[in-house]
């Protein structure tokens, strides 16, 4: 009799274990039963930084201290390359990014982020997976507008405001543009951006790629 029970105990134990793993397999995403179903999920963008170490064809391997991350790229790949700049370059219709503080119709910039447009710009920023807070920790103000007038700079919000932009020798500019494959060279520090995470079991192809030839921290 002792041994038909414990045969039922690990029996039943068994059957609970099969029906929690078949519970995890229908919620990949990590939503439990319990969660609304209508509640909307916040994208994630997962982030590995180093450098390109080799280039085989299209398989692209990139170093990351002691450990080695293969890639590869499709037709959905964008490709960006960020570089340290001048005012020189402006030219008007430029999407600028502005951080340092302001009083009510002036910035003294700290940096200046340069975009080609404002298209390009949102192709390039996810603002909707920034950290919206970290920045105002970092700076005081976080400007965004189109240039209106090169000299003196005066740029134009999305709200119609208009700013002039005061800037000096200690101003630092980083210019953001597309790029091609042909910048992923061995040696070149880069940022791969994934919407999500793969197994070695599969062919790692990251949704964005910034080429990072500026400064840390800027």
């Amino acid at each position: 009799m002792k041994k038909i029970l414990a045969t039922i105990i690990i029996l039943l134990f068994f059957a609970a274990a099969v029906a929690a793993e078949n519970d995890e397999q229908a919620s990949p995403s990590g939503v439990t039963a319990t969660q609304d179903a209508n509640m909307p999920s916040k994208k994630k963008v997962f982030m590995k930084v180093g450098a390109i170490e080799k280039v085989e064809s299209d398989k692209y391997i990139m170093r990351q201290t002691e450990t080695r991350y293969e890639f590869y790229l499709d037709d959905k790949t964008r490709i960006f390359l960020r570089a340290e700049s001048s005012p020189d370059i402006l030219t008007e219709k430029n999407y600028l990014v502005i951080k340092g503080p302001k009083n009510r119709k002036t910035v003294l910039a700290n940096a200046v982020y340069i975009y080609t447009s404002k298209e390009e710009y949102g192709g390039f920023a996810d603002k909707k997976d920034e950290d919206k807070d970290d920045v105002k920790r970092v700076f005081s103000t976080v400007l965004e507008g189109t240039i209106k007038q090169k000299d003196p700079l005066i740029i134009r919000t999305a709200e119609g405001a208009e700013y002039a932009i005061s800037y000096d020798e200690d101003t630092y500019w980083i210019l953001t543009k597309k790029a091609e494959k042909e910048e992923l060279k061995p040696g070149e520090r880069i940022k791969l951006f994934f919407d999500k995470l793969y197994t070695i079991r599969y062919k790692m192809y990251p949704s964005k790629i910034v080429v990072d030839r500026v400064k840390a921290g800027f």
